[in-house]
């Protein structure tokens, strides 16, 4: 994801592009989900939508969600990410990897 990403794909065109690599069902079920659930992140990433991300298979797909929902927008997409019930640390790993390649380092607020 993070290599697409830095070819300057928007999250859509990354979720087609992986969805025509992949090859394991149980990834692909989860996967689909990411793009196509109009939940609320509250729900999507719950084990009643995508998963809790606790498996590679549900923490990639919550990730791209987490992408989908906020592509523009560094910040708000690593905080849904992170707040979630499930394994919210590698979730938002992912997501931050992923945003922080598409938008640039410049996208990433800095605190003081």
């Amino acid at each position: 994801m993070v290599y697409i990403a830095l070819q300057g794909m928007a999250p859509w065109q990354m979720h087609s592009e992986i969805r025509e690599r992949s090859q394991d069902q149980d990834f692909l079920d989860s996967w689909e989900k990411a793009a196509y659930t109009g939940a609320h992140s509250e729900v999507a990433l719950s084990a009643d939508g995508i998963g809790e991300g606790w498996i590679a298979e549900q923490a990639v797909p919550s990730a791209m969600y987490s992408c989908l929902k906020s592509p523009d927008d560094f910040e708000a997409a690593v905080l849904m990410a992170a707040n979630t019930d499930g394994d919210s640390d590698s979730i938002a790993t992912i997501t931050g990897s992923v945003v922080g390649a598409k938008l640039g380092i410049e996208a990433i607020p800095i605190r003081k």
